[in-house]
């Protein structure tokens, strides 16, 4: 079984700054190259996250979102999977 990619797009309202990560099974996703996904946190305050990584098969994504600063905010999370 070949693993699936997967992408996830966070987009934070308003003035609220995010980090996500993408996870297998509590441990860095890899990229297709084999190398580690690094955190994303790139947009700063408002900007959409995006992170792309390959999950095997039987595997479990999560993504862990963390908020900058002491401010709470919402976001909106979409997950592309891809075969």
């Amino acid at each position: 079984n070949e693993p699936r990619s997967v992408e996830v797009t966070i987009d934070p309202k308003r003035d609220l700054d995010v980090t996500a990560e993408l996870l297998v099974d509590g441990k860095p996703a890899l990229d297709p190259k084999g190398k580690p996904v690094p955190p994303a946190n790139h947009a700063g305050k408002g900007g959409a996250e995006k992170l792309t990584g390959q999950v095997p098969a039987g595997a479990h994504a999560i993504v862990r979102i963390k908020g900058e600063g002491a401010t709470e905010g919402a976001y909106d999370v979409s997950v592309a999977d891809g075969e």
